[in-house]
């Protein structure tokens, strides 16, 4: 049976002010972005929801974390007593529910959605999850199916109160406090499209007093069109809240993704030295097949005020250069280092990303903090699953201790793995075969050894692996 698959990242946490106190008057809600793929002819849907929530509202004090066999709460492992990653947690503070846009509506039997705990920031106070399907428990399913009654168009949102406040310190959400959010998405069911993917973190930081700019990500499977704008009033605040404003001075290049915002005239964060200063903002990505829109996702983050001292950090990979592409394959490994560091004398980093696909690692483990005269790095290491066929953008940020902040996003397009592709070029050729010769008599732990290679899992490149290596290669250029 062909299936659409449709990927919501939703996050919502806490924000802190430059000293990162903690405040737990407020559980915001927004929404990083809402993407959908698929093949035709098929009515069932398959969600992936991953949500980002502040992390002091699920604790073993409040009984938030679950056993999702017998819908009893359990301890939370964290050393704090909080949510930690490998926990199951029932998101009741913002009672979150996803409606398909057929009118029902998808939770769980305890009410609101849970989630798996994939990632932790105890110092930055979120958890990161994905949403669990109710129909497979006990089993930690991440994946929820829906079937839907007609090969159609529907909007599919997520449509709920209440953005953050506008003075609950130590917090000041200038443009929207209080209002409603809301996330939409085309779901064009029974077609082959796939909608354009994105990632941004929850905060993206902007000096007072100067032109901002960052890019917005966008990446299209299909090789659609991609047009960039600023999301509407309906579409951002919608429901039966109040209108959405995007921060005076906002505008996004509908070519290039560069969001850019004159930060000159709002709120000047040295008048509130214990306060962050937000704003919160939507993009739209919409991909078009000639003049016809063929699908949009949201792209929901807050832009934090920080005063112009210094200069940004730096994110300075070699291998992938910050907005490129590269092509991984199932089964094989994608390992790359990311590396960050400050041209200021005396700053502290803090390493982080903004979202990872199932599966993937830093070590060490993200966020990292150091001084920003030496490099701080990670390494991540991500060997995608046949479920990850597909494009995925990832994003990594290194902040300093005024605030000022450098972004960097990889696009990852993985695919079906092929026989005798050592390496990963997407084809079966000489490079391959050289590659191979170069390893034949390496075993397990040497330089030249290819894991890919060792068809018979013996630990040793052989002229068996060779010979099943050439059963691939003829299999590639004589496929009939």
């Amino acid at each position: 049976m062909k299936k659409v698959a449709i990927i919501l990242f939703l996050t919502s946490c806490i924000i802190f002010s430059s000293g990162w106190n903690f405040a737990n008057a407020t559980h915001f809600r927004y929404g990083q972005s809402i993407i959908w793929d698929g093949e035709a002819g098929s009515n069932t849907v398959e969600f992936k929801i991953h949500n980002v929530w502040r992390r002091s509202a699920y604790s073993t004090l409040n009984g938030r974390c679950i056993d999702p066999g017998t819908g009893s709460s359990v301890a939370c492992s964290g050393a704090d007593g909080f949510a930690d990653v490998g926990d199951i947690i029932l998101e009741l503070q913002g009672y979150t529910m996803f409606s398909p846009g057929d009118g029902t509506s998808i939770g769980s039997d305890l009410g609101p959605l849970m989630y798996y705990v994939d990632a932790s920031d105890p110092d930055l106070n979120w958890v990161a999850g994905w949403a669990l399907d109710p129909a497979s428990f006990p089993s930690v399913d991440t994946t929820i199916s829906h079937t839907y009654p007609l090969q159609t168009r529907y909007t599919a949102t997520i449509d709920s109160c209440c953005r953050i406040s506008p003075s609950v310190f130590p917090n000041r959400h200038i443009n929207n406090p209080d209002g409603g959010y809301r996330l939409e998405t085309i779901v064009n069911v029974g077609t082959g499209n796939h909608t354009p993917v994105s990632d941004l973190p929850a905060i993206v930081t902007c000096p007072y007093d100067s032109e901002c700019s960052f890019i917005v990500p966008g990446a299209d499977e299909d090789g659609d069109i991609l047009n960039f704008r600023l999301s509407t009033s309906a579409e951002a605040g919608g429901g039966l809240y109040q209108a959405f404003y995007q921060p005076v001075g906002a505008s996004i290049d509908p070519v290039t993704g560069i969001y850019t915002l004159d930060t000159t005239g709002l709120v000047d964060p040295s008048l509130y030295p214990d306060w962050n200063i937000l704003y919160s903002t939507q993009v739209t990505i919409e991909e078009y097949i000639g003049n016809d829109l063929n699908g949009k996702t949201p792209v929901d983050f807050f832009i934090q005020i920080v005063p112009d001292i210094g200069d940004p950090p730096e994110i300075t990979n070699n291998t992938p250069v910050c907005n490129t592409t590269i092509p991984a394959f199932v089964g094989s490994a994608v390992t790359f280092d990311v590396i960050a560091s400050d041209p200021d004398v005396g700053q502290t980093l803090t390493l982080n990303v903004a979202s990872m696909p199932l599966g993937a690692s830093t070590f060490p483990v993200l966020p990292i903090t150091g001084p920003g005269d030496g490099a701080l790095s990670a390494t991540f290491d991500w060997s995608p699953a046949a479920y990850d066929i597909g494009t995925h953008v990832i994003t990594f940020m290194v902040r300093d201790n005024i605030g000022k902040q450098a972004l960097c996003s990889t696009t990852i397009d993985v695919s079906e793995n092929i026989c005798g592709d050592l390496d990963g070029d997407g084809d079966v050729d000489a490079d391959d075969r050289n590659l191979l010769r170069g390893s034949l008599r390496s075993t397990t732990g040497d330089a030249a050894f290819i894991p890919e290679a060792d068809y018979d899992a013996d630990g040793v490149i052989s002229f068996g692996d060779y010979r099943e290596w050439y059963e691939c290669y003829l299999e590639y250029t004589n496929p009939d």
